[in-house]
């Protein structure tokens, strides 16, 4: 699943290139995603399950709430199928590449100019998509709040929360790096 519904020639070459078997973009048909699970999942009652375990929550947020040490950092089930799977290293490694290139975009962007946070929103919005997709449960959060909050909330505070995102990340990819070996 992408986060983006257009997809150019050369984004579905690299996801074909990283060895994906199925491209489908939001906005998806449920019917349509819970056949690729079932098609590509051993136990088709298994994938319907764990479709409806990562659907994220809506949850109150707040500008000052830059602490997520009670969240969960990976979401165990999306990893115990990745790691599953003899494509895990080329996975982890595309989720890598691309979250690290979507955060520094997201920092490249003049936060003190409020006209130009919407593209803030826009590269957060796109991690968030791959965090959840991923498993990533604490980087999609933090980007869920950081997206709800971006256009309302002062630089600084922007900041703090792409720190948090930051250190999260390096987080995740250790665990990711452990589930590997």
């Amino acid at each position: 699943i992408t986060a983006g519904s257009v997809l150019h020639t050369t984004d579905v070459e690299a996801y074909q290139e990283a060895g994906i078997n199925e491209l489908i973009h939001k906005p998806f048909n449920k019917a349509k995603l819970l056949s690729i699970f079932q098609k590509y999942v051993i136990n088709p009652t298994e994938s319907t399950t764990m479709f409806r375990s990562v659907t994220p929550q809506p949850t109150a947020t707040s500008a000052s709430h830059t602490s997520y040490t009670n969240e969960i950092l990976l979401n165990e089930e999306i990893l115990d199928m990745l790691k599953g799977l003899s494509i895990y290293e080329r996975t982890v490694e595309t989720f890598e590449k691309h979250s690290k290139e979507l955060i520094a975009k997201a920092r490249s962007v003049d936060a003190t100019v409020s006209s130009k946070r919407t593209l803030i929103r826009q590269h957060i919005h796109a991690l968030k998509g791959i965090s959840l997709n991923s498993g990533a449960s604490m980087m999609g959060r933090i980007c869920h709040d950081l997206e709800a909050e971006v256009l309302d909330t002062t630089p600084d505070t922007i900041s703090k929360m792409l720190n948090s995102l930051d250190e999260v990340f390096a987080l995740t990819m250790k665990r990711f790096s452990e589930v590997g070996n």
